[in-house]
Formats: C-alpha cells, sequence, structure tokens
C-alpha cells in the first residue's frame, strides 16, 4: 500500500508515553527499570494481523525534534495489543520476555553458529489521548515474509530452516535445562513474539508449558546439522519416534538455506560438556570433526559461504559473568540502550525508536525491580539432553556442587514423564491411538532419571498391583518381574516417594513372597522415614498414591512401630521404652483427629509397654 494511500486511512494523531525496557543484570538477579520518553505517534484504527491473542496496528512516529511533522518519512511500527482485556502488567511481561529472548539471542551468537539471530527490540507505549490510556507493545517494522518456525505446543513449520530449531534446543542445555525459548518467528533470523517454557513455569504468562512444553518440543525435534555442529545431544526418544521424523529431517536438512562456513568448525558446547562416552551423535571435545563432517555424516555436500560479518547490534565486549569469560554460566548481558550524558540513544533507529528520543524520566508504570532465573549461577558445563551422556557427566563430577546440578537428570525425567502422557493420549498419532511403545520407553527413561513418580508406577506395574497411571501398560507375572518391581519401589522409596516408602516397609513388615522375609529393621527404617516425610509428597494426582497414604495415617504408622518395638525380633532389637513413647505419639496424633476412643487405647498400650521396662522386659 502506497504511502498517501496509507495515509488516507483513519488514524489517531496522538501524544504517547514510550517506555523502554533496560535490563541491568547481576551474576543472579536482574533489576528492571524503564526510561519515560515523549513521543508524537500516528497509530492507525483498523488492525492488519491478528493472532490467537493479539492484533496489529500500524503505527508511525514522528521525531520528537522535527520542526515541520513529516508522517509520510516517519518511522514505521507495529502496534500490538490483546483483542481480550488483559490487565497492564502483562504488558510488561510481554517485553521483558522478548528481552530475556533477545539476551539468549546474543549468548547463541557468540558460539559462532553459521547464521546469528536477533530479537526484535521491543517496547511499551501509552497512549495519553486515549480513553484509559491504554498500552500497546511497539516495535520496528520489519518488510518480508514472516514466517513461524515452531510453536509452544511442537508444531515445526514445512518451511525448512536449521537455525530456528537448532536456536531452541541451545537454550535448553545452555541453560541447564531450566528453560527453552520455542515459539520462534519472524523474517529471517530476526524473531519476534517468542514464548518460553521454565521449569518452575513462573514469568512469561500462561502460555509457559514447563516440562510439558518442552515434551512438546522435543517430540518433534531431530537434531540437524547445526545441532551436530554445536556439540548438541540428540533428545532421547523411541524407535517409533525417530521413525515418525526420519522422513523429515532428511528433507529439512538437504533443502535447508543455511550453509556452514569452514571457520566455524570448534563446536563450544562439545568443549564446554566434555567428551562424551555413550557413543551418540553429539561432537566430542577435542575431536577433528568439524561442521563439514556434520554434513556428510548425513550425506549432504558441504558449500563455502563467504565469512559472517558482526553487526552492529551484536555484543562489543564480555561483561562479568558472561559463560565465555569465567567457568559460570551466568547470562550475557549488556544495555540494549548506550545513553548519553543528555540522555539520547545512541543507537539511532536501530537501536531504541530513534536517536532524537531523549530520555526524560523514569517511568512509574511498571516495576522498579524484581529477581528472576537468567541462568544458572555456578555452571562450569551445559547440560546434555541425553540422559546417558548427563549420567556420564554427573558420575565425573562431585556431588554438591548446585541444586541445578542435582536437578538435571530430574527435569530430563519430568519430561520424558510428559511425552509418556502425550503418548498415551496418542497426542502424536493421526487417528489418537496410542503409542504405547513409546510410552513405556519414556516411562523407563523417567525411571532412569529416578524420576519417583515413575519409580511408583512401574514398580505398581511389574508388582501386578492397580495403579492409575498408564493403566494400558503390563508386564507378564514373574518371579523375574516381582523382584525388579521391588527394585523399583526401593529406588522410589529412596527417590523421596512417600508412598512407596510405606509400601516397602508393609512388604518388609509382613515379609510377602516379594521379599521372601520379614526384614523389621529395615521396616522400622521406612515407616520412620516415611513420617518424616510431609504428606502430599507423593504424586497427588495418582489415586494409587493417595490409597496408600490415606489408608496408613500417621497414627498408625506409629503404633506399628511401636506394636515392632515392644515385641522385637526379625533383627530389630526390642525397646519397651521406645515402645511406650511411639505409642504415645500415635495417641496424640490420633486425638488431633479426633479419634478419642483408638487414641485412649495407645495411651494404655503405652503404660503397658512402658511397665515392661520395670520388669525387665528391656534388653
Amino acid at each position: 500500500m502506497g504511502i498517501y494511500a496509507l495515509l488516507s486511512h483513519p488514524c489517531q494523531r496522538l501524544r504517547a508515553h514510550k517506555l523502554m525496557y533496560i535490563l541491568s543484570f547481576t551474576p543472579i538477579t536482574s533489576l528492571e527499570f524503564y526510561r519515560l520518553n515523549q513521543i508524537s505517534s500516528l497509530l492507525f484504527r483498523q488492525s492488519f494481523a491478528h493472532g490467537a491473542m493479539r492484533e496489529c496496528y500500524r503505527m508511525k512516529k514522528l521525531s520528537k525534534f522535527s520542526t515541520h511533522p513529516d508522517w509520510r518519512n516517519a518511522s514505521n511500527y507495529v502496534a500490538k495489543r490483546y483483542m481480550k482485556e488483559a490487565g497492564r502488567q502483562v504488558y510488561f511481561q510481554d517485553v521483558k520476555l522478548q528481552m530475556d529472548a533477545k539476551l539468549w539471542g546474543e549468548e547463541y551468537n557468540q558460539h559462532r553458529p553459521p547464521k546469528k539471530v536477533d530479537f526484535f527490540q521491543t517496547y511499551i507505549i501509552e497512549l495519553k489521548g486515549a480513553k484509559g490510556c491504554p498500552l500497546y507493545c511497539v516495535e520496528h517494522l520489519i518488510e518480508g515474509d514472516y514466517i513461524k518456525y515452531n510453536s509452544n505446543s511442537g508444531f515445526v513449520s514445512d518451511v525448512n530452516r536449521l537455525t530456528p530449531h537448532a536456536f531452541s534446543h541451545f537454550t535448553f542445555e545452555r541453560s541447564q535445562h531450566q528453560l527453552i525459548i520455542v515459539d520462534i518467528q519472524g523474517v529471517g533470523d530476526l524473531y519476534t513474539d517468542p514464548q518460553m517454557h521454565t521449569v518452575d513455569q513462573r514469568d512469561y504468562g500462561e502460555a509457559n508449558l514447563g516440562t510439558k512444553g518442552m515434551a512438546l518440543f522435543f517430540s518433534s525435534h531431530i537434531c540437524n546439522p547445526i545441532c551436530l555442529a554445536m556439540g548438541l545431544t540428540q533428545f532421547d526418544l523411541s524407535s517409533e519416534e525417530l521413525d515418525r521424523l526420519q522422513d523429515r529431517k532428511w528433507k529439512l536438512a538437504s533443502s535447508a538455506a543455511t550453509k556452514i562456513h569452514p571457520s566455524q568448525s570448534e563446536p563450544v558446547l562439545a568443549s564446554m560438556r566434555g567428551k562424551r562416552e555413550d557413543g551418540g551423535r553429539g561432537i566430542e571435545a577435542g575431536s577433528e570433526t568439524t561442521v563439514r563432517d556434520a554434513f556428510k555424516q548425513i550425506g549432504l555436500a558441504f558449500v563455502r559461504n563467504p565469512p559472517l560479518r558482526t553487526g552492529s547490534g551484536s555484543l562489543g565486549y564480555l561483561p562479568p559473568g558472561s559463560p565465555l569469560e569465567s567457568p559460570g554460566i551466568t547470562m550475557t548481558h549488556q544495555h540494549f540502550m548506550s545513553v548519553s550524558e543528555d540522555g539520547a540513544g545512541e543507537d539511532g533507529e536501530d537501536g531504541e525508536m530513534g536517536e532524537d528520543d531523549a530520555i526524560e524520566e523514569t517511568s512509574s508504570l511498571g516495576p522498579e525491580s524484581s529477581e528472576r532465573y537468567m541462568g544458572p549461577p555456578h555452571a562450569a558445563v551445559c547440560y546434555s539432553s541425553s540422559v546417558q551422556t548427563e549420567f556420564t557427566r554427573e558420575r565425573g563430577e562431585e556431588k554438591g556442587e548446585g541444586a541445578s546440578e542435582k536437578d538435571s537428570l530430574k527435569i530430563l525425567g519430568l519430561i520424558h514423564w510428559e511425552l509418556a502422557v502425550y503418548h498415551e493420549l496418542g497426542r502424536f498419532s493421526q487417528d489418537q491411538v496410542p503409542d504405547l511403545a513409546s510410552v513405556r520407553f519414556h516411562l523407563e527413561t523417567a525411571a532412569a532419571c529416578t524420576l519417583p513418580s515413575a519409580l511408583y508406577t512401574l514398580a505398581r506395574i511389574y508388582l501386578q498391583l492397580p495403579h492409575d497411571s498408564f493403566k494400558d501398560i503390563s508386564v507378564t507375572e514373574s518371579a523375574e518381574s516381582e523382584k525388579r518391581g521391588m527394585e523399583y519401589l526401593q529406588q522410589a522409596a529412596e527417590a523421596g516417594h512417600r508412598a512407596a516408602m510405606i509400601e516397602l516397609a508393609k512388604h518388609l513388615d509382613t515379609g510377602s513372597s516379594a521379599v521372601r522375609e520379614q526384614n523389621w529393621e529395615n521396616a522400622a527404617k521406612w515407616y520412620s522415614r516415611a513420617l518424616e516425610t510431609p504428606s502430599g509428597a507423593s504424586d497427588a494426582t495418582d489415586t494409587s498414591c493417595q490409597a496408600t497414604e490415606s489408608a496408613n495415617p500417621d497414627y498408625i504408622i506409629t503404633a506399628r512401630l511401636a506394636e515392632m518395638f515392644r515385641s522385637g525380633g526379625h533383627r530389630l532389637e526390642k525397646d519397651p521404652n521406645k515402645a511406650g513413647e511411639l505409642y504415645t505419639q500415635s495417641a496424640e496424633v490420633a486425638m488431633e483427629m479426633m479419634k478419642g476412643k483408638l487414641a485412649n487405647k495407645y495411651y494404655m498400650l503405652a503404660e503397658e509397654a512402658w511397665s515392661e521396662v520395670g520388669d525387665g522386659g528391656e534388653t
């Protein structure tokens, strides 16, 4: 549409406050603040596009210092607003999300990919001349073909690109499994409107699906040559899933536009991770495998491209805490606007909506500061997407080096658990038919990651017990399956699953066929650990867990412990005094639960146990 025709459309000429989102980072926290400019804008009333939640309007911004307004030469922008009423804070969250993604884009670029990526600089404007002073998210209008490469629900575009999917995979490993950036869309490799899935599901709006979103990404991702070249590792998938993705892999790799220059031959992430011992397809540190070899692995010709040049918007220094400057993995950071003493932005139109927009005051419309995750504070390596590689890494490290290191396998386990759930629902099949082979693969992989709920579920499956999760999964009853079921049950108990602790204690208490003989010493240990573990530590959504815990309240478990110590035997030393104390505790808990008769019974048993101490009953 020509400029004259465009300007003939209904529009509003308004004064607006522009809020620039600026980030200032410490190694662990990020301080947020906004700078306020006053701008003259022309906002067209008719939206020209819309998505699922927001619609887009054309906007022009006039230079503040223009003496003769000339809207024809004014800068073009896109203003985005929610179609349904949304709180003002939602707009600030959207800008924070995109600027956090921009930081991860800068981090990705530091690792010498064949094509660098960037995210639109975004702003918030408040229209002071409109009713209610509405907010809009604003970014530069970029001409070109706008393509959605992947989504936050596992969608992968038919447009054959390697970089967007490699970038998403990179953010997962570089953040040590704490987050992944998806919903990659934009013009070329200039992206906008991304979505982050984080493990804790804090921030980034309702579309942050946590490990469910991570599972959806990996359900449709198979590593491409860029992933291989950067040392990223293939996420563990079943043979059925690999068969489903294989045709797309070859099509994507053979027709992708991005080729790799020979100078980009050292996979930085592989050197950070160290050598792999799982025989996987990733590139080992110090190996002679290059990006050229990565293409050869899948039978593609290597095409020489001219060297990439660093754009004006890329990082010109390594800020404190950069992973390229120190062993830490703290996110590379910089201010996205350079402000001179007179308050003018130095980056021009490519930086902060124009060099003429002087900063006048600090806005009070948004939060001044907050703390949120931007990268693990103490990490020497990147974490692999492969379970076996993570086992290898953890075996080679000392324990207790950080919570994120302890949780890395658990996060992988949660993702595999979610994939098992999706396959049970038939999410990835055309007819919504469950893929039971993939269900079992991901369930067992989650158990290998010591995920308590997976271990407990497999224990009940192998022990031929009712299980609420994955009801269609079963095994043939045998002595071997019973033995394996007990192994899973013990692992679940050791992983902190309260229902598993109770069931394991009962097996040892009664000497069931699964354990062959009674062992009250170990039974007492697991009963005690169950009492120390908060109720609800098991999977609250699993009815079998709920049934186990509700059938064995604390006063019942404590009373059974007292009975065992009072009589002794089966490797447990007799201790009437301790039995009396336990009966008393049981009575107190029963009284709190309004079980008066039972409490009186326990008080009487406590007196009887203590009387045995005076009679020489204590050994």
